[in-house]
């Protein structure tokens, strides 16, 4: 699985970063960004074993991930699983999405043999409406878990997102790259996972950035400038 780059955007995150990133060096070289934290994550990244990008200040998911993108391509990558720091992604389930070939696997909560443990009812249920809202608002196969970002993305689709210029900063860029994703016309794919929520909320200004992004695709509205 040489081939694999571990991308894992970061922000405070010291109780657990250590221990992930010693299970996925395991499957490639593993790149850390950390954006921003306060409380020394970086610095046990590195001590791990990762390469360590780091933020002065917050960035956002986005920023981070396009980051990881960017340092796992000059790596030779050709996959870059995208994973979470904190402890919802189970680190056992790399292999899982790895085996799967499309030119992005999803780690999908809600898909068959997918769980999704702990968080209010409130949250589980707004993560599922806007699913269906998103595939209403868009032509293509119905995709269960839109805004999962537990993903393997081919080499040569994250070129092809790296030409796109995002709205959004936090939870809804998971969904916007996937619109983006779908239309362009790259294969999708959905394997269960077991997903932990961790202490994130869903805040109004992020519920906000949700409504904007879901109404871009809504009217096809040219937001994805080259």
């Amino acid at each position: 699985m040489s081939d694999v780059v571990i991308v894992i955007p970061a922000l405070n995150e010291v109780a657990t970063i250590g221990m992930l990133v010693a299970v996925a060096k395991q499957f490639g070289p593993v790149i850390v960004v950390d954006d921003g934290s306060g409380d020394g994550t970086g610095k046990l990244a590195w001590a791990a074993g990762a390469e360590v990008i780091r933020h002065a200040t917050p960035e956002g998911i986005g920023s981070s991930i396009i980051d990881g993108w960017r340092a796992a391509l000059k790596c030779g990558a050709e996959r870059i699983l995208v994973m979470d720091a904190g402890g919802s992604h189970r680190p056992g389930h790399i292999r899982r999405l790895l085996r799967e070939e499309a030119d992005l696997v999803i780690g999908s909560r809600f898909v068959s043999g997918g769980l999704y443990l702990g968080g209010s009812w409130q949250r589980r249920l707004g993560t599922r409406l806007a699913g269906i809202l998103c595939n209403l608002a868009q032509r293509g196969p119905w995709i269960r878990d839109w805004s999962s970002g537990y993903r393997v993305y081919s080499a040569h689709v994250v070129k092809e997102l790296l030409k796109v210029t995002y709205r959004a900063k936090m939870h809804a860029w998971q969904i916007e790259v996937l619109a983006r994703v779908r239309e362009l016309g790259m294969r999708v794919r959905e394997v269960p996972i077991t997903y932990r929520a961790g202490r994130s909320s869903l805040r109004l200004a992020g519920v906000l950035e949700l409504m904007t992004v879901w109404l871009l695709i809504l009217h096809h509205l040219q937001v994805y400038k080259r």
